[in-house]
């Protein structure tokens, strides 16, 4: 393929018909960059769907985290609250033991 453009090539130079070749040449040009192009854009188009994968697993990870913490939170909150209940219960009974123990003493 490329000797066949290169007969070509050589063909317009030594018929001297340069015009010709100039439009050879040109046309030869716009074609390798209307082939980078396609491959500059087709090589976004895989890097997007990457980045869009990546995203989903990010957020999908992050989504999941969160509703761990909150499972984590929840427990905590509910594991603290029955402590102070507790602290409250322990403290009236020896408020009520202390007064007793102060009315035993006099």
């Amino acid at each position: 393929m490329i000797q066949f453009f290169r007969q070509i090539r050589k063909k317009l130079l030594i018929d001297s018909k340069i015009i010709d070749y100039l439009f050879y040449t040109s046309g030869e040009i716009l074609l390798v960059v209307v082939g980078i192009l396609l491959a500059l854009h087709f090589n976004n188009v895989n890097v997007e769907s990457d980045n869009r994968i990546k995203e989903n697993w990010y957020l999908t990870n992050i989504y999941g985290e969160i509703r761990y913490q909150t499972d984590k939170l929840e427990y905590l909150k509910f594991y603290f609250n029955k402590s102070i209940k507790n602290s409250q219960i322990h403290h009236t009974r020896l408020s009520q033991f202390k007064w007793f123990y102060i009315y035993m003493i006099l």
